[in-house]
């Protein structure tokens, strides 16, 4: 005799979302989670994390890049976005005895930032200071949206 069990429909499309947000939190990590290892052999890589704000006048982009040395750093300012790349070198280290756990993450970086408006790129200022980029971005002035023409 057969039994027959109820299934639920919406039981695999549960597990299917619940991947695909795993998927999701995996792939915009910022790499800085040791309880999580890497899966599949992929390493987790060190993205900067940052802060956008602005007022007024300006745009302000701080990034967090400790470690990083400023003569490592780029920074490319486009009217509405900004690209920080850079190289976080690994200390050379003798290991003497035993096995020792680092959750430091090594190697180049980069990342571009998406800005809220326009800047003048051209008149960007950069300042680092304790391992912080701090950008100030002057805002443009808008434009024209368009002109209204009179039908004749």
């Amino acid at each position: 005799m057969l039994s027959r069990r109820w299934i639920d429909p919406f039981e695999e499309m549960r597990s299917i979302i619940d991947e695909m947000d795993r998927m999701m939190e995996e792939f915009w990590s910022t790499g800085i989670e040791p309880s999580r290892p890497a899966r599949r052999g992929l390493a987790r890589r060190f993205v900067p994390p940052v802060e956008v704000t602005e007022d007024e006048n300006n745009v302000y982009v701080r990034a967090a890049v400790p470690g990083v040395p400023k003569d490592k750093l780029e920074i490319t300012v486009e009217e509405d976005r900004v690209y920080l790349k850079g190289e976080l070198q690994e200390q050379k280290k003798e290991e003497k005895e035993g096995v020792f756990y680092s959750e430091m993450r090594y190697g180049t970086f980069e990342r571009a930032i998406a800005l809220p408006t326009t800047v003048k790129a051209e008149e960007a200022k950069a300042e680092y200071r304790d391992g912080v980029v701090e950008l100030t971005l002057p805002k443009k002035a808008p434009e024209s949206k368009g002109v209204k023409i009179r039908l004749e």
